[in-house]
């Protein structure tokens, strides 16, 4: 965010977007009789949802303070009385950015992909406050036209390499069961790991090293088009 954020826009935008959404208004209840939880709509108070802390704007090593409330937050259960999200508000001025906004919601709510799908159709573009954002769209590019043995031949092998490796793992599968254990490594955690605090790190990455990557891809795109 390249301006300070204020709270009362961030209100009514949730007002007229997130809230027409259900899962965003309603809490999860357990059926007595049958013991599974379903969602119960409820009346939503924007203002319970949205933390904004009073923060010294002057304060020291702004980004380690975002790293340390970004690592609270995973240790803090979320209110079940209520629905299941919050938006936290930070007005402080990192490296990178003028504010933070954090939104932080169960992950019963929905998944990856539908949560950030949704959260782009409640934004509107700087340039026209009223037309929606709009992602590039990728160019499909013509597939080569190769010989009839050699997709053939493909396909075979292709088969071949599925059926073996399948093998392999039924075979490493059984065999972890019986007597095989992870491999011990720094990555691994200990018993109750799981319960440990989370420490989130972020950083960023160039323009210019993620189009080497991109174009690095659709050169082993296009290699696998010519052999299909």
């Amino acid at each position: 965010c390249t301006t300070k954020i204020n709270p009362d826009v961030i209100k009514k935008g949730l007002e007229s977007t997130l809230l027409n959404h259900p899962r965003f208004s309603s809490i999860p209840v357990v059926d007595e009789k049958k013991g599974v939880r379903n969602w119960k709509k409820t009346k939503v108070n924007v203002e319970e949802h949205i933390v904004c802390p009073d923060l010294d704007p002057d304060m020291d090593s702004p980004d380690e303070y975002l790293e340390n409330y970004t690592s609270n937050l995973t240790t803090i259960p979320l209110d079940m009385t209520k629905p299941l999200w919050e938006v936290h508000i930070l007005n402080i001025k990192t490296s990178e950015a003028n504010a933070i906004g954090i939104l932080k919601l169960h992950h019963s709510i929905g998944d990856g992909m539908s949560i950030v799908s949704l959260i782009l159709a409640c934004t509107r573009k700087a340039s026209d406050p009223e037309a929606l954002p709009t992602l590039p769209s990728s160019t499909k590019k013509e597939k080569n036209d190769v010989g009839l043995l050699r997709r053939f031949c493909y396909y075979v092998w292709f088969l071949c390499m599925v059926f073996w490796y399948t093998i392999v793992d039924v075979v490493l599968f059984l065999a972890t069961i019986l007597f095989l254990k992870d491999t011990e490594t720094p990555m691994k955690g200990g018993v109750g790991v799981e319960h440990s605090p989370k420490r989130l790190v972020h950083t960023t990455a160039s323009l210019d090293d993620m189009k080497i990557v991109k174009n690095a891809l659709n050169l082993v795109r296009a290699l696998l088009l010519h052999f299909t």
